[in-house]
């Protein structure tokens, strides 16, 4: 029984923390947004909470000039080297879908290597 109250307490301590922060930062689309217009010429780039191609689109349709993400990479190379190729592979897909359908496609030329 000591071990469950344990654990327990550590969850609620942990969800009080989390409500704690809930409102803190600033989204990165907002972020982006606020900083293409405030720095119109500045290179700029978008990171944090960016985890698909969907999400690099918007990054760039916002002003970004280049979106970076983290976990998704580190999640695939904690499963294998492949689960890493095939993620790029998802990204590059959904960002080039996403341009075609906005089309924005003709304005951007894909790099041909990942960096």
């Amino acid at each position: 029984m000591g071990a469950r109250r344990g654990q327990a307490l550590g969850r609620r301590a942990r969800e009080r923390i989390a409500e704690a922060f809930g409102d803190w930062g600033y989204p990165t689309p907002r972020a982006t947004a606020a900083l293409r217009a405030a720095l119109p010429s500045v290179p700029l780039v978008a990171s944090g909470g960016i985890r698909d191609g969907v999400h690099v689109a918007k990054a760039l349709a916002l002003g970004a000039d280049v979106a970076g993400l983290a976990l998704p990479f580190l999640r695939a190379a904690d499963e294998s080297e492949c689960a890493v190729a095939a993620l790029i592979d998802e990204l590059i897909t959904a960002l080039r879908i996403a341009m075609f359908a906005t089309r924005v496609a003709s304005r951007y030329r894909p790099a041909r290597r990942v960096l």
